[in-house]
């Protein structure tokens, strides 16, 4: 005899809520718990994106901190004209730039990896959060053309760390 499954499921805007109550048949072995597993799944037509902040403001909090250390040492290795002005004949000024956006894209990993979806979404809203902190942080500060470059390759590169941590994280599915 096939093992018979009751489920209920409840419809709601955006996802449908299954429920699960084990198997009615004696022939498959009973779970510990007869609690009932419960999960969402998208509705079709529905594209809805669910950020989890805190993951964004884990991976701000760990790219502010590395961009913290970072500006510290160009500080302590004179390199200071880069946040005034830096320059594209400057290779070292050119590094630094592409290690600060690489820094972001650290931050990004990690929100990523605290997400359960949208992996690549939460990285870039990392370099968006960078953005509107700096913007508050400088108001009435002109911030050189090659900075802001740097700010937005910042969010490319955290963009790109949020779907590297998507890809590495291991999901799996309920059953």
């Amino acid at each position: 005899m096939l093992p018979m499954r009751q489920s209920a499921i409840l419809h709601s805007d955006e996802v449908s809520l299954v429920a699960d109550h084990g198997s009615a048949s004696s022939e498959q072995p009973r779970r510990s718990c007869e609690v009932p597993v419960i999960w969402a799944r998208k509705r079709q037509g529905v594209n809805s994106v669910n950020i989890r902040w805190t993951a964004v403001i884990s991976g701000f909090m760990t790219d502010f901190a590395l961009t913290i250390l970072l500006q510290m040492m160009i500080v302590l290795f004179g390199q200071s004209a880069v946040f005034t002005e830096p320059s594209l004949q400057n290779p070292i000024h050119v590094l630094l730039i592409l290690l600060g956006a690489s820094l972001t894209g650290v931050g990004g990993f990690v929100a990523g990896w605290f997400a359960s979806e949208a992996f690549a979404m939460h990285g870039l809203l990392v370099g968006v959060v960078g953005i509107l902190v700096a913007a508050l942080a400088n108001v009435g500060i002109s911030v050189p053309p090659l900075l802001l470059f740097g700010q937005v390759l910042g969010c490319a590169c955290g963009a790109f760390g949020g779907m590297l941590a998507g890809r590495l994280r291991r999901i799996s599915p309920i059953e």
